[in-house]
């Protein structure tokens, strides 16, 4: 028996692979977001795992400040600069033709992402905050606010993700002082193999989502 299984090791072994392939299709990768701010204190990490908490990574986020930057451009009424204008506006239309064959592109993979994300499960969504303005009316006022920005959000991700429980959301109003915290995460998962085609997918188009990305980069930094 055992010579007879040993001639045929190359199909053995070829057969465990197959196993081991298939096992790792079905295998879920897990990523839990964290994000907590209080006053100017920030923090927020990423946890990828995958069989069950074997293999797992940790890595925190940078912290993100948003810059407001104004864009346009200015035509002195001089004599000669008319030809500065015409190239002003030259550009102006060359970026906005760059900018729509960009989105045209991004438009062929919509139909891929959406599919990519129906196949993700999110769980665990707790978002609690506390705010405070140091007077009642505009606590309320803030409150109500932030009451509407989380059901939005949540509305909106819920309609591209299975959502598997009901979500944990609490906003605790503080009316005698000026505060605001707020600590947010989710857990959410995808089978391996999903993401294997989606790679497949875009190893076919790469080259169409390398022009969209060139074609993008090129009108944010010009802009």
């Amino acid at each position: 028996m055992l010579p007879i299984i040993a001639s045929y090791w190359p199909l053995w072994i070829s057969l465990f692979l197959v196993i081991c392939i298939v096992a790792a299709c079905f295998t879920t990768i897990t990523l839990e977001l964290y994000a907590r701010r209080q006053k100017e204190n920030d923090d927020a990490k990423i946890k990828v795992s995958a069989l069950s908490g074997i293999v797992s990574y940790t890595f925190k986020l940078p912290k993100l400040r948003l810059n407001a930057k104004g864009i346009g451009f200015e035509v002195k009424g001089q004599s000669g600069q008319e030809t500065d204008a015409e190239l002003d506006v030259k550009k102006a239309i060359t970026k906005y033709r760059s900018m729509n064959e960009a989105i045209d592109i991004f438009k062929d993979f919509k139909s891929w992402f959406l599919a990519l994300l129906r196949k993700i499960e999110l769980s665990d969504w707790s978002w609690h905050s506390r705010a405070g303005t140091g007077e009642a009316m505009s606590a309320a006022l803030t409150c109500g606010m932030l009451w509407s920005v989380k059901g939005l959000l949540f509305g909106t991700v819920s309609r591209y993700v299975k959502v598997v429980n009901t979500p944990s959301v609490t906003i605790s109003p503080l009316y005698q002082e000026k505060w605001f915290s707020t600590e947010w995460s989710c857990k959410l998962k995808l089978k391996l193999g999903a993401l294997l085609l989606a790679s497949v997918y875009l190893l076919f188009h790469f080259s169409t989502l390398r022009r969209g990305i060139s074609l993008w980069k090129a009108f944010v930094s010009k802009v």
